[in-house]
């Protein structure tokens, strides 16, 4: 059903956070059987799913799975009425940049016009959804929480781990997209700075 209608904002946080203080106008009688699933841990994704929607990783109503966004996956796999967010990187083949087997991406409303239009509806592809969203201004984007993978290294900062971050900023980039994941903006990225910084760690 949701794969041909789609989510708007109103309907997820309806879902995911059963928001008591939402407009009951525009409260949806769901008629179709499900069950949502989220993670028990704090963790990237269900922190900035939460966030994203105002609320916080414990808000978050459903099965609570332990473990990681692979064991989360796999719970949602194992039960038809699942309902649940993952990382693209996670819920697409990244062979056939089709849907995981067994898995339906459901479309959501992009625009924020509160209904899933029919060129918001492009799912059912990795290359497809990386390209959409990379070609909207970040302010365009709705219902898509979007967040920055962080790497760190500790206190002494080992040669090991600069050479791994070194080659990270010069070469990782070109991976990106072939693992689901959307390309930073050039500031973010800065092979100069990132030398400087190498530098005083190697010292």
């Amino acid at each position: 059903t949701y794969s041909t209608k789609g989510i708007n904002n109103s309907l997820l946080t309806q879902l995911y956070f059963h928001n008591i203080y939402a407009d009951k106008e525009k409260q949806q009688e769901i008629k179709e059987p499900y069950t949502i699933y989220t993670r028990l841990q704090k963790a990237g994704a269900p922190i900035t799913f939460a966030k994203y929607f105002g609320h916080e990783h414990k808000d978050i109503v459903g099965k609570a799975i332990a473990g990681s966004d692979e064991h989360l996956l796999k719970a949602v796999l194992r039960d038809s009425t699942a309902l649940s967010y993952l990382p693209l990187t996670l819920a697409y083949d990244h062979t056939s940049k089709k849907p995981v087997e067994g898995l339906t991406v459901l479309p959501v409303d992009l625009s924020g016009n509160g209904k899933v239009n029919d060129e918001e509806k492009f799912y059912d592809n990795l290359s497809a959804v990386i390209d959409q969203l990379e070609k909207r201004p970040s302010k365009e984007i709705n219902n898509v929480p979007i967040e920055y993978l962080h790497m760190s290294v500790d206190g002494n900062g080992s040669p090991e781990a600069i050479s791994f971050l070194r080659w990270v900023v010069q070469n990782g980039q070109k991976y990106l997209h072939e693992f689901g994941y959307l390309n930073p903006e050039p500031s973010r990225v800065q092979a100069d700075k990132f030398e400087q910084f190498a530098s005083r760690r190697l010292k």
